[in-house]
């Protein structure tokens, strides 16, 4: 039986993004107590502390949005390991490059606003 066991994905000091990445697993063995659950890769959970969900296509999708945001954030900490001399190249390269960072502002603005509207909205 395939199951799935969600992680929810924080940033900083235990920071909500709303996203959730989902580890697939097939079960093999459920002890007789139902204590513990063994996976056929071997990973084991107790039943006691894990949430076991049933799988829907729509995991493989949140899972995409999860490497999505993982590559962002990869990509954004390599910015500060450039120096002021690395952004100087010719213009076309450089009017190429602020289009380029300045449609990544633009979305990132566009998230910011929306979620302050969720959060007036809710609370």
């Amino acid at each position: 039986m395939k199951v799935c066991v969600r992680t929810v994905i924080t940033y900083g000091w235990r920071q909500d993004t709303t996203l959730n990445f989902y580890h697939s697993y097939v079960l093999s063995r459920i002890t007789p107590k139902r204590t513990k659950i063994v996976c056929e890769d071997g990973t084991e959970f107790n039943s006691r502390e894990t949430t076991f969900l049933k799988y829907v296509s729509e995991m493989d999708s949140e899972n995409y949005r999860v490497k999505l945001y993982r590559r962002m954030l990869r990509m954004i900490d390599k910015f500060s390991q450039f120096s002021g001399p690395d952004f100087v190249s010719s213009e076309s390269e450089m009017r190429e490059a602020v289009k380029n960072l300045h449609a990544v502002h633009a979305f990132l603005e566009k998230n910011l606003e929306a979620r302050k509207k969720r959060e007036n909205y809710h609370g």
